[in-house]
């Protein structure tokens, strides 16, 4: 389950149709890899020792090179090579993926900041 920092229970991802334009580009077995991917990263974060380090924040996550990983296929297929589609389109499958985990209650904001860009995760552990 994802809620907003306000609490709000969020459902489902926004721009859902442009999310789907990538998912079609894109087999069943890549999707599933990034995330397979994103719920390892997830749960490390969420196990780490550290709270500052429980925090994932979406735009750090790939990286600046996506190759050799999972996420490759986003900017090459899903984005068709275009790097600010790309980081959207993660950034959707990320909350989708965060919206699925079962048993689990996570909290959503945007980044404030001029220097970073994208969006952060939490789990509530209450």
């Amino acid at each position: 389950m994802l809620k907003s920092i306000g609490g709000d229970r969020i459902k489902e991802v926004p721009h859902k149709k442009e999310l789907e334009k990538c998912k079609q580009r894109l087999t069943h077995n890549e999707i599933e890899k990034i995330k397979e991917e994103l719920g390892v990263l997830l749960n490390e974060k969420y196990n780490h020792v550290d709270p500052e380090e429980r925090i994932v924040t979406s735009s750090w996550i790939p990286g600046k090179t996506w190759e050799g990983t999972p996420y490759q296929v986003i900017y090459e297929k899903g984005a068709e090579c275009n790097e600010g589609l790309a980081a959207g389109y993660f950034g959707l499958l990320l909350m989708e993926t965060v919206i699925e985990r079962e048993g689990e209650e996570w909290i959503f904001m945007k980044a404030e900041s001029e220097t970073v860009k994208g969006s952060y995760y939490f789990r509530n552990r209450s």
